[in-house]
């Protein structure tokens, strides 16, 4: 029997055991139920301690999150608050400009409605003005006719007067005051000398043709120079030319056979188309050395023996029959390294039928020698074109 009578369970109460090794084996299973639920709550717990743990991570990472994104819209909010106060101090700037550019436009609109104003006076103005210019343009031009039939009439009395003067005297002096010598006006008279003042610009067609003049100067002031101005003067023998800006048409000295010297200035740019044609006497060729161009058959038909002819380098156009039918050339010097253009015929002798080139020697700058001997129509002469350094008078 067991020692085991009676339970103490409290105060004034006692359980009465009936069986001792009942309680025993209630006793152990109640130890084990207890280790049992102890171990139970103990996983509980600690499940319950990592739940709350990932919990609690979970949260501080959602937290720390949120605070980065708050930290984030709370720069983006100093910007957009600095970009905000920026802007108002813009619009603060932009209204005070709108507000001077309202005062200028008031000053503007005012200033152009004073301008209107004085647009509408002015046009009035205007329109009196353009009616009395109309009036003004109509006297002067009723006034340059007039003008223009007193300088016909005075021109017309001028010329009847020189016509006058030259017909009866051999010799005559063109007055003071003259500037233009009108066409024919000393044609086939009997004029033998002639003196032309500086002032005169204007030499007519044939002016002097035909007539026994036996010198002649033309002056720096001629301007223009009518074709055949001095056509078959044969007895003039020296001509002085002094102008340099010469508009010729041609011919001025055409047939003038005894001419034998003439004086061109430097400065002339061109030597004009039958300039000196068949002025036959001409005992030398001299060419200023600004002339660029020497026309249409220029010194054609000169019959002076030993005819020397030196071109100068500025030539760079030489025109057919330049120097066609020139008798007798001693030599010919060409001063320009570049072979000018050369027209057909320019150097020929005339044997009465036919044209032939002249045995004559052409002097070129030595290294242009063989340019000169392959260009068009220079290579017609290659058998007579000689360096400049072979020259011998």
């Amino acid at each position: 029997m067991s020692n085991f009578g009676k339970v103490s369970v409290g105060v004034g109460k006692t359980l009465q055991v009936v069986d001792g090794q009942k309680y025993v084996t209630l006793q152990a299973e109640y130890d084990a139920y207890k280790i049992s639920s102890q171990a139970a709550f103990d996983v509980s717990m600690n499940e319950l301690r990592e739940s709350k743990d990932a919990s609690i991570a979970a949260i501080q990472g959602d937290y720390d999150e949120l605070n980065s994104q708050y930290s984030s819209l709370s720069n983006q909010y100093d910007v957009l608050d600095a970009s905000l106060q920026r802007l108002d101090a813009s619009y603060e700037s932009l209204e005070g400009n709108y507000q001077s550019l309202q005062t200028e436009y008031g000053v503007l609109d005012a200033s152009y409605s004073s301008l209107q104003s004085d647009y509408g006076i002015l046009d009035s103005s205007y329109s009196t003005l353009s009616e009395l210019y109309q009036s003004f343009d109509s006297s002067y031009q009723a006034l340059q006719n007039e003008c223009n039939q007193k300088d016909s009439s005075i021109a017309d009395l001028q010329n009847e007067r020189i016509k006058l003067f030259s017909r009866n005297f051999g010799d005559y002096e063109i007055p003071a005051g003259i500037t233009s010598i009108g066409a024919n006006m000393f044609y086939n008279s009997n004029l033998k000398s002639i003196i032309i003042p500086e002032g005169v610009t204007y030499i007519g067609l044939e002016a002097f043709s035909n007539t026994n003049i036996e010198t002649v100067e033309i002056p720096s002031s001629v301007t223009t120079m009518g074709k055949y101005a001095f056509r078959n003067c044969i007895k003039l023998k020296t001509a002085i030319w002094k102008t340099t800006s010469v508009n010729s048409t041609d011919s001025v000295f055409y047939g003038c056979s005894a001419l034998e010297s003439i004086s061109l200035p430097d400065g002339l740019p061109k030597i004009y188309t039958n300039m000196f044609n068949s002025c036959k006497s001409l005992k030398s060729i001299e060419i200023p050395s600004s002339v660029t161009e020497i026309g249409y058959a220029a010194y054609q038909e000169i019959y002076t023996e030993n005819l020397t002819i030196t071109i100068p380098a500025a030539v760079t156009n030489i025109e057919s029959q330049a120097f066609a039918k020139i008798r007798n050339i001693k030599w010919i010097k060409v001063l320009n390294p570049i072979p000018a253009t050369l027209g057909n015929n320019v150097i020929t002798t005339w044997t009465g039928s036919y044209y032939s080139s002249p045995n004559v020697k052409i002097y070129v700058p030595d290294e242009s020698v063989d340019a000169y001997k392959g260009a068009t129509n220079w290579k017609t002469y290659a058998n007579n074109i000689y360096p400049m350094s072979e020259f011998t008078e």
